[in-house]
């Protein structure tokens, strides 16, 4: 739901299928067509979620965290954790785009593409998530992992939040099981709090080092940020190898 509200408001990262005369994002098919269903939707609505995310320009990871906090669909109540409240009201946004544009009928046909893409990676994500656990020496079993597909997001889009009780990894779109996306981002997760503190203040090179990777492409904006992406990169091939 919160990717369907967010691909009709203007969400449309991807790789691109065109660079001139204008970037053309690859866009999954589904995701093609549920944009273009809800392109004729209620306007109102529209405007409603574009001054909401005007309101609240904060990081789409923090968008998902609350949404994994908030009640089931059809979202009658959001999180209550301190850390979440300042995105208050987002839940109201989820029930009346969930409601007034039948997403329950519209997502209902994703379930078979749900099932084939999961099922890929059945039987090979184990071994790597084993070993990333060893090398951040996770205690077993800590806490669960659960394995979510979108193909509403960009083609081999990984991203992590925190759940009740549970790393919840979130997975775009991909031609193959992204092993080291999920092992990357599982990985960020426990890095994080360590590493982006101590490269902040210690890390003498970390700033020109990130200028130069921003322009090479690089999405970190801050120092402990872009240190705690190499650290992650890091375990994840060593976890994929």
């Amino acid at each position: 739901t919160l990717f369907a509200l967010l691909n009709a408001t203007g969400y449309d990262a991807g790789p691109p299928t065109r660079r001139q005369p204008f970037p053309k994002p690859r866009l999954h098919p589904v995701r093609a067509e549920v944009r273009s269903r809800l392109a004729g939707q209620d306007r109102e609505l529209f405007r409603q979620a574009e001054a909401f995310l005007d309101a609240h320009a904060v990081p789409l990871q923090r968008y998902l965290a609350y949404t994994v906090a908030t009640a089931q669909p059809p979202f009658e109540t959001g999180p209550k954790a301190k850390e979440l409240q300042d995105l208050k009201g987002l839940e109201q946004l989820l029930r009346a785009a969930y409601t007034r544009w039948n997403l329950q009928e519209l997502l209902g046909g994703l379930q078979l593409e749900y099932r084939k893409a999961l099922k890929s990676y059945l039987g090979v994500l184990d071994a790597p998530m084993s070993r990333a656990k060893k090398l951040l020496r996770v205690q077993d079993p800590g806490a669960a992992s659960l394995l979510v597909l979108n193909v509403l997001d960009a083609h081999d889009e990984v991203r992590v939040v925190m759940g009740e009780g549970e790393i919840v990894l979130v997975v775009g779109p991909s031609e193959r099981p992204n092993l080291e996306g999920v092992v990357r981002e599982y990985g960020r997760l426990f890095i994080e709090p360590i590493v982006a503190r101590k490269a902040e203040g210690a890390w003498a090179g970390g700033a020109a080092l990130l200028r130069e990777a921003q322009i090479l492409g690089a999405r970190e904006e801050t120092v402990g940020a872009y240190a705690t992406a190499l650290v992650s990169r890091a375990l994840a091939f060593m976890a994929t190898e």
